[in-house]
Protein backbone atom coordinates (compact mmCIF):
# COMPACT_ATOMS: atom_id res chain seq x y z
CA UNK A 1 0.00 0.00 0.00
CA UNK A 2 0.80 3.64 -0.66
CA UNK A 3 1.61 6.06 2.63
CA UNK A 4 -0.14 8.97 2.16
CA UNK A 5 1.76 11.72 1.31
CA UNK A 6 0.81 15.87 0.74
CA UNK A 7 2.96 16.09 -2.19
CA UNK A 8 0.19 14.21 -4.36
CA UNK A 9 -2.34 17.23 -3.72
CA UNK A 10 -1.87 19.13 -6.93
CA UNK A 11 -3.96 22.07 -5.78
CA UNK A 12 -4.20 24.02 -9.36
CA UNK A 13 -6.03 20.93 -10.83
CA UNK A 14 -8.73 21.16 -8.23
CA UNK A 15 -10.67 23.58 -9.67
CA UNK A 16 -10.44 25.56 -12.63
CA UNK A 17 -10.82 28.58 -10.83
CA UNK A 18 -12.89 31.55 -11.71
CA UNK A 19 -14.72 29.67 -14.58
CA UNK A 20 -17.46 28.50 -11.48
CA UNK A 21 -16.11 24.69 -12.45
CA UNK A 22 -14.72 22.14 -10.39
CA UNK A 23 -13.10 19.12 -11.51
CA UNK A 24 -12.20 16.15 -9.53
CA UNK A 25 -8.60 14.77 -9.36
CA UNK A 26 -8.41 11.35 -10.48
CA UNK A 27 -8.16 8.68 -7.57
CA UNK A 28 -4.03 8.39 -8.08
CA UNK A 29 -2.08 5.24 -7.37
CA UNK A 30 -0.02 7.53 -4.52
CA UNK A 31 -3.30 8.09 -2.55
CA UNK A 32 -4.48 5.51 0.07
CA UNK A 33 -7.06 2.88 -1.80
CA UNK A 34 -10.24 4.15 -0.87
CA UNK A 35 -10.96 -0.10 0.74
CA UNK A 36 -7.70 -0.06 2.49
CA UNK A 37 -8.51 3.55 4.25
CA UNK A 38 -12.12 1.64 4.95
CA UNK A 39 -10.67 -1.95 6.82
CA UNK A 40 -7.56 -0.10 8.75
CA UNK A 41 -9.17 1.97 11.30
CA UNK A 42 -6.42 4.04 12.06
CA UNK A 43 -6.97 5.48 8.60
CA UNK A 44 -10.83 6.48 9.08
CA UNK A 45 -11.46 9.86 8.64
CA UNK A 46 -13.05 11.60 10.87
CA UNK A 47 -16.32 13.25 9.58
CA UNK A 48 -17.19 17.06 10.47
CA UNK A 49 -20.94 18.35 8.94
CA UNK A 50 -21.61 22.23 9.44
CA UNK A 51 -25.11 22.94 8.74
CA UNK A 52 -26.31 26.48 8.50
CA UNK A 53 -29.99 27.30 8.90
CA UNK A 54 -30.85 30.88 7.78
CA UNK A 55 -33.72 33.25 8.95
CA UNK A 56 -35.21 30.53 10.96
CA UNK A 57 -34.23 30.18 14.63
CA UNK A 58 -34.21 32.02 17.49
CA UNK A 59 -30.86 31.84 19.08
CA UNK A 60 -31.95 31.83 22.84
CA UNK A 61 -34.07 28.56 22.02
CA UNK A 62 -31.35 26.76 21.20
CA UNK A 63 -28.46 27.81 23.78
CA UNK A 64 -28.15 25.88 27.01
CA UNK A 65 -28.12 27.70 30.19
CA UNK A 66 -25.87 25.15 32.14
CA UNK A 67 -22.28 25.30 32.13
CA UNK A 68 -20.35 21.84 33.30
CA UNK A 69 -20.80 18.12 32.81
CA UNK A 70 -24.38 18.22 33.70
CA UNK A 71 -25.54 20.73 31.08
CA UNK A 72 -28.96 20.22 29.81
CA UNK A 73 -29.38 20.51 26.93
CA UNK A 74 -32.42 23.08 24.97
CA UNK A 75 -35.14 21.92 23.24
CA UNK A 76 -33.88 21.60 19.87
CA UNK A 77 -31.27 19.77 20.76
CA UNK A 78 -32.80 16.77 22.86
CA UNK A 79 -33.23 14.34 20.55
CA UNK A 80 -29.20 14.14 21.03
CA UNK A 81 -29.43 13.40 24.52
CA UNK A 82 -28.46 10.04 23.06
CA UNK A 83 -25.42 11.11 21.98
CA UNK A 84 -24.08 13.30 25.22
CA UNK A 85 -21.28 11.49 25.92
CA UNK A 86 -19.75 11.62 22.24
CA UNK A 87 -20.80 15.47 22.07
CA UNK A 88 -19.58 18.66 23.55
CA UNK A 89 -21.93 21.87 23.14
CA UNK A 90 -21.08 25.26 22.61
CA UNK A 91 -23.40 28.17 23.32
CA UNK A 92 -22.56 32.18 23.31
CA UNK A 93 -20.60 32.20 20.05
CA UNK A 94 -19.53 35.72 18.84
CA UNK A 95 -19.18 36.28 15.11
CA UNK A 96 -18.67 40.10 14.88
CA UNK A 97 -18.05 40.08 11.07
CA UNK A 98 -21.78 39.48 10.69
CA UNK A 99 -23.43 42.07 12.29
CA UNK A 100 -25.35 44.02 9.97
CA UNK A 101 -24.97 42.02 7.11
CA UNK A 102 -28.42 39.77 6.96
CA UNK A 103 -27.92 38.54 3.36
CA UNK A 104 -23.97 38.03 3.19
CA UNK A 105 -23.60 35.99 6.80
CA UNK A 106 -23.55 32.53 5.14
CA UNK A 107 -20.27 33.46 3.04
CA UNK A 108 -18.12 34.64 6.29
CA UNK A 109 -20.06 31.53 8.65
CA UNK A 110 -17.03 29.32 8.37
CA UNK A 111 -14.47 31.90 7.60
CA UNK A 112 -14.61 34.54 10.04
CA UNK A 113 -13.95 37.12 7.16
CA UNK A 114 -14.79 40.47 6.74
CA UNK A 115 -17.27 41.84 4.11
CA UNK A 116 -17.33 44.83 2.38
CA UNK A 117 -16.09 45.77 -1.48
CA UNK A 118 -12.09 46.00 -0.38
CA UNK A 119 -12.49 43.26 1.70
CA UNK A 120 -11.38 39.61 0.54
CA UNK A 121 -12.54 36.18 1.83
CA UNK A 122 -10.68 33.41 3.05
CA UNK A 123 -10.81 29.67 3.28
CA UNK A 124 -13.64 28.12 5.37
CA UNK A 125 -12.80 25.89 8.47
CA UNK A 126 -14.57 22.79 6.44
CA UNK A 127 -11.79 23.39 3.80
CA UNK A 128 -9.03 23.77 6.14
CA UNK A 129 -10.08 20.24 7.72
CA UNK A 130 -10.71 19.01 4.15
CA UNK A 131 -6.72 19.24 3.35
CA UNK A 132 -5.72 16.93 6.43
CA UNK A 133 -8.34 14.14 6.13
CA UNK A 134 -8.12 14.54 2.04
CA UNK A 135 -5.48 11.65 1.49
CA UNK A 136 -8.06 9.05 3.05
CA UNK A 137 -11.18 9.99 1.98
CA UNK A 138 -13.02 9.59 -1.54
CA UNK A 139 -13.99 12.87 -1.93
CA UNK A 140 -12.17 15.56 0.22
CA UNK A 141 -15.44 17.53 1.20
CA UNK A 142 -18.99 17.67 -0.20
CA UNK A 143 -21.04 20.65 -0.58
CA UNK A 144 -24.66 19.87 -0.28
CA UNK A 145 -27.23 23.20 -0.48
CA UNK A 146 -31.25 23.21 -0.98
CA UNK A 147 -31.88 26.49 -2.84
CA UNK A 148 -28.66 28.40 -3.32
CA UNK A 149 -25.41 29.56 -2.69
CA UNK A 150 -22.26 27.54 -0.55
CA UNK A 151 -20.75 27.49 3.05
CA UNK A 152 -17.58 26.46 1.54
CA UNK A 153 -14.64 29.00 0.73
CA UNK A 154 -11.07 27.73 -0.92
CA UNK A 155 -7.99 29.14 0.14
CA UNK A 156 -8.59 32.42 -2.41
CA UNK A 157 -11.62 33.23 -0.37
CA UNK A 158 -13.74 32.15 -4.27
CA UNK A 159 -16.79 29.88 -2.86
CA UNK A 160 -17.39 26.70 -4.04
CA UNK A 161 -20.31 25.30 -6.10
CA UNK A 162 -22.69 23.19 -4.07
CA UNK A 163 -25.08 20.25 -5.46
CA UNK A 164 -28.60 20.73 -5.22
CA UNK A 165 -30.05 17.58 -5.85
CA UNK A 166 -30.14 15.35 -3.65
CA UNK A 167 -30.60 11.47 -6.31
CA UNK A 168 -26.98 13.32 -7.56
CA UNK A 169 -25.42 13.11 -4.22
CA UNK A 170 -26.46 9.30 -3.38
CA UNK A 171 -24.77 8.49 -6.78
CA UNK A 172 -21.67 9.87 -6.75
CA UNK A 173 -21.52 8.20 -2.68
CA UNK A 174 -23.28 5.15 -3.16
CA UNK A 175 -23.10 3.86 -7.09
CA UNK A 176 -20.36 2.54 -9.00
CA UNK A 177 -19.70 5.03 -11.84
CA UNK A 178 -20.73 4.30 -15.48
CA UNK A 179 -17.90 2.06 -17.33
CA UNK A 180 -16.65 1.14 -13.57
CA UNK A 181 -13.88 3.06 -11.80
CA UNK A 182 -11.18 2.71 -13.81
CA UNK A 183 -12.81 4.01 -16.80
CA UNK A 184 -13.56 6.93 -14.88
CA UNK A 185 -10.09 7.15 -13.70
CA UNK A 186 -8.85 6.51 -17.89
CA UNK A 187 -11.12 10.20 -17.90
CA UNK A 188 -10.07 12.40 -14.89
CA UNK A 189 -6.52 11.65 -16.24
CA UNK A 190 -7.42 12.96 -19.78
CA UNK A 191 -9.18 15.48 -17.85
CA UNK A 192 -6.11 16.85 -16.22
CA UNK A 193 -4.57 16.80 -19.59
CA UNK A 194 -7.02 19.10 -21.08
CA UNK A 195 -6.72 21.23 -17.42
CA UNK A 196 -3.09 21.50 -18.74
CA UNK A 197 -3.43 23.13 -21.67
CA UNK A 198 -6.38 25.54 -20.56
CA UNK A 199 -4.09 26.62 -18.05
CA UNK A 200 -1.37 27.92 -20.05
CA UNK A 201 -3.60 29.03 -22.92
CA UNK A 202 -5.24 31.43 -20.30
CA UNK A 203 -1.49 32.49 -18.86
CA UNK A 204 -0.64 33.34 -22.66
CA UNK A 205 -3.39 36.34 -22.18
CA UNK A 206 -1.54 37.24 -19.42
CA UNK A 207 0.89 39.57 -21.08
CA UNK A 208 -2.17 41.56 -23.20
CA UNK A 209 -3.76 42.45 -19.70
CA UNK A 210 -2.68 45.63 -17.37
CA UNK A 211 -0.71 45.00 -13.93
CA UNK A 212 -4.57 44.72 -12.44
CA UNK A 213 -6.29 42.12 -14.24
CA UNK A 214 -2.94 40.35 -14.56
CA UNK A 215 -2.34 39.96 -11.07
CA UNK A 216 -6.79 39.24 -10.69
CA UNK A 217 -5.96 37.07 -13.71
CA UNK A 218 -2.83 35.07 -11.57
CA UNK A 219 -4.67 34.76 -8.09
CA UNK A 220 -7.43 32.36 -10.12
CA UNK A 221 -4.75 30.62 -11.50
CA UNK A 222 -2.41 29.46 -9.05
Amino acid sequence: MNVPRQNWLLTRRHALKGLGVTLALPFLDSMVPLRAATADPALKARRSVFIYLPNGVCTADWQMKEAGADYQLSKPLVSLEKHRDVITPFSGLHHPNGLGHHHNCQSIWLTGGKIGPSERNTISVDQLMAQVTAPITRYSSLELSNQGGSLAVNPDGIQLPATFSPGLAFRELFEDPKGGIAKQRRGYQRRGSIIDAVLDEARSLSGQLGNEDKGRLEQYLT
